[in-house]
């Protein structure tokens, strides 16, 4: 009689661990995601008007000067340039957007629209005006 209550308990045992798997695997949401269209502008990229106000508006808190880069309006420029945060060879492996691209240290500071100017400006010889 022991031998059967142990393989009532094991298979008791089995069942419910079969059952936690179960309700664990099909309580999984996934919620589908639509792609975001941006749209890049076609005329050249004025650093001033649109890369700067973006580093205004979501990284000077930190790279406003004890962080590098030092993003201030009055440096930022040089210090990407000067700091090797920009490659205007291989735009897509310039330090400044890999870390705002998806899995960078920064990407959650930037939409894909932000993204996609930025690689625009870089694409474009970042120039400075």
């Amino acid at each position: 009689m022991k031998s059967y209550n142990r393989k009532a308990k094991n298979h008791w045992a089995f069942n419910l661990a079969m059952a936690a798997v179960l309700m664990c695997v099909s309580s999984c949401y996934y919620e589908d995601v639509a792609p975001v269209e941006v749209v890049v502008p076609v005329d050249p990229i004025n650093y001033e008007l649109e890369i700067q106000p973006f580093f205004d508006a979501k990284c000077i808190a930190c790279h406003g000067g004890s962080i590098s880069p030092n993003l201030s309006a009055s440096v930022s420029y040089d210090e990407l340039i000067s700091g090797n945060w920009i490659n205007t060879t291989a735009s897509e492996s310039s330090p400044l957007y890999m870390s705002i691209n998806i899995g960078g240290n920064m990407e959650a500071y930037a939409t894909p629209a932000e993204r996609a100017i930025i690689l625009a400006w870089i694409e474009q010889g970042a120039p400075s005006k």
